[in-house]
């Protein structure tokens, strides 16, 4: 504080930041200009580390910077990253909204490190022809994933070291969902009003915080969407009270077996527990068998609540068993909250939709989903393009569907109030837009 007003004193309208500045009320007070996240490609969340911390700082209604170096894991290390892989990096930062802020290590002679710096400014040049397709745009809010309540700023941390989360997240992006993550005391809930679902994957929280149960209340009464994902216990009668939810009883039930899936006709082994939750208008969607009994893993509680009984980002983050993907995929249809798109292409496309006068501009980023074993993370050294994905966007009749930044018109179908086209190809990062001005 004491810096910063010296400073300030010094020259008003200097910008500052710090690495990690992350807290809306620093902004708020002027503290901070921008916020800049250092990420990481690391075996915790392997190359989702960059979005997943931009969909956390985007909605705070500050720029921020995404901070990338050119060394896989440590800024000292020997293992100079591929222009393939920095352009999927950077790549992941701009499409989710983001600035990129990265360099390479300067020697005491006052020289760079001479490779990197190439390999750096091949990499802006790929990022440089994609800029003209974010000024100015803003992302769409649709879905909040809402963190506990905690001291402000905590869940900064948690979103990249906490399994459960980082399933959570890896889950809605094999999806293709349009999510942010919003915690609570960090500006959380005075945003939350803007989103039509928002995704509690810790319902046990107490949510104690009067803001924090208004939000909430506010939301739900003003049509909002709620999906409950059990952390491994019960709901906490807190939060269930405050979105006006009785549940006349809940009971954990431990199973072990196998789940059918057409592709492995044996199933494969799951084992752990349900949190059952029993109430008058509960419907079951999709359940487990537990020895001769199935059990409800998805339900809908009411209308506008939904319910995942299993632990599903934690058992997702440590199998990727596409079928947890697939619960989560059910909860969200059953809530009937109009997506903004539906992109039929494999989990391994990041996508992200824009908006700014008279028009959308869908992101998509083909990034590897993957988290490495123990040791260095893998090179990215080339991307195999993805064909032919089928594509639908809600908005109003457009004049064109342009494939940018190449400037290639699409040929599109409209109906009623979706445009329909296929995006003929994504190698690394492609954005659509659709005008109707």
């Amino acid at each position: 504080m004491d810096v910063n007003e010296r400073v300030r004193a010094i020259n008003p309208n200097i910008a500052i930041t710090y690495n990690g500045a992350h807290l809306r009320a620093l902004a708020q007070k002027r503290l901070v200009n921008f916020f800049t996240s250092e990420s990481h490609v690391n075996p915790t969340t392997g190359y989702e580390d960059h979005q997943i911390q931009a969909r956390y700082l985007r909605p705070l209604g500050t720029p921020f910077d995404i901070q990338n170096m050119t060394n896989i894991e440590r800024w000292d290390d020997s293992t100079l990253k591929s222009e393939a892989q920095l352009e999927l990096e950077f790549s992941q930062a701009i499409a989710q909204g983001g600035r990129v802020s990265a360099g390479t290590q300067l020697y005491p002679w006052g020289e760079f490190e001479l490779a990197a710096a190439s390999v750096l400014g091949q990499a802006f040049d790929f990022i440089e022809k994609r800029l003209p397709f974010v000024a100015q745009a803003h992302s769409v809010p649709y879905a909040a994933v809402l963190l506990q309540d905690g001291a402000p700023g905590t869940g900064f941390s948690k979103i990249t070291t906490e399994p459960g989360l980082i399933g959570t997240f890896s889950a809605l992006s094999g999806l293709h969902a349009q999510f942010d993550i919003l915690e609570g005391r960090n500006g959380g809930y005075a945003l939350l009003s803007g989103y039509k679902i928002a995704i509690i994957p810790n319902p046990e929280a107490t949510f104690e915080d009067p803001e924090g149960q208004k939000a909430l209340q506010d939301f739900m009464g003003k049509g909002g969407k709620l999906l409950l994902i059990s952390a491994d216990s019960a709901p906490s009668g807190k939060l269930l009270h405050s979105i006006g939810l009785h549940v006349s009883s809940h009971k954990r039930e431990v199973i072990e077996g196998k789940m059918r899936n057409p592709g492995a006709p044996g199933g494969f082994p799951y084992q752990g527990s349900l949190v059952l939750l029993e109430g008058p208008r509960v419907r079951d969607l999709v359940t487990l068998r537990a020895g001769d009994e199935d059990l409800p893993a998805v339900s809908l509680l009411t209308k506008q609540i939904g319910y995942i009984a299993w632990p599903l980002g934690r058992d997702y983050y440590q199998t990727g068993y596409p079928e947890w993907r697939g619960f989560l995929k059910t909860a969200l249809a059953a809530l009937d909250s109009d997506a903004p798109y539906e992109i039929q292409g494999p989990a391994n496309l990041d996508v992200n939709e824009m908006e700014r006068k008279a028009e959308l501009l869908l992101q998509v980023v083909n990034a590897p989903i993957q988290r490495g074993l123990p040791g260095l993370m893998p090179h990215v050294w080339s991307l195999a393009p993805i064909s032919e994905i089928p594509v639908s966007v809600r908005c109003p009749r457009p004049q064109e569907v342009v494939l940018e930044p190449e400037g290639r018109p699409l040929k599109f179908d409209y109906e009623g109030t979706s445009v329909h086209f296929t995006l003929p190809e994504v190698r690394i990062y492609d954005i659509v837009r659709i005008r109707w001005e």
